[in-house]
C-alpha cells in the first residue's frame, strides 16, 4: 500500500478536513495487484474507534475520511487509519497511516477561551 505519508506530505492535515487516502497494492514484484478484499478503520490517538472496519471494493483507489471524524474534541490529535488487505488465497498485510490534525480555534469552539492555548 503506498500513500501520501510515505513521501511525507500529509502527516498533519487541519483539523475538521475532509482527508482522502491513495491506495495502490504492488507484489513483491512491484507489480499492481487487485486484492481479494480491503477493509480499514479509523482509531484516534486516545484509543476511541471512530470508524470501525469498513469494507471497500477490492479496486478501490482511495479512503475518504469525513471530516467529523477529524476533529479534536475529546479525542485527541492523532489518528491512525489501518488498511488490511487479503490477496493470493488467504495472505493478509496490514499497515497504518498515522495522522496528526493542527488544531483549528474556530473548530474547537470560542476563541476567548486561553486555557487550552
Amino acid at each position: 500500500m503506498e500513500n501520501c505519508d510515505d513521501i511525507g506530505l500529509c502527516n498533519i492535515i487541519p483539523e475538521g478536513t475532509t482527508t482522502y487516502h491513495a491506495l495502490q497494492f504492488l507484489n513483491f514484484a512491484c507489480e499492481e495487484v487487485v486484492p481479494s478484499s480491503v477493509h480499514y478503520r479509523l482509531i484516534s490517538g486516545i484509543g476511541s474507534v471512530l470508524i470501525d472496519w469498513t469494507g471497500l471494493p477490492p479496486e478501490a483507489a482511495e479512503i475518504e475520511i469525513p471530516a467529523e471524524f477529524n476533529t479534536i474534541a475529546g479525542n485527541g490529535r492523532t489518528r491512525y487509519l489501518t488498511v488490511e488487505t487479503e490477496y493470493n488465497n488467504g495472505r493478509t498485510t496490514t499497515e497504518d497511516l498515522i495522522y496528526y490534525l493542527r488544531d483549528l480555534a474556530g473548530i474547537w469552539g470560542d476563541v476567548s477561551d486561553c486555557s487550552r492555548c
